[in-house]
């Protein structure tokens, strides 16, 4: 929860890269990803997943946007 807070609160501030092939972006925080997309119009960040590595990965990949 930590993680999230920190990015809601640093949003402006960091370079947000994509995941190769997907319009998410990843937090890290120890084995764990957190997806999250960006609506800058909305000033939103959403997320709804948060699963280890290779879980986080496997389900972004299945997502069509």
């Amino acid at each position: 929860m930590r993680k999230i807070l920190w990015l809601i609160e640093h949003a402006e501030e960091i370079a947000h890269r994509p995941i190769k092939g997907s319009e998410f972006f990843s937090l890290h925080s120890g084995s764990y990803r957190l997806p999250y997309l960006i609506d800058r119009s909305q000033k939103l960040i959403v997320n709804d997943d948060i699963a280890q590595h290779d879980a986080a990965y496997d389900r972004i990949k299945k997502l069509k946007l």
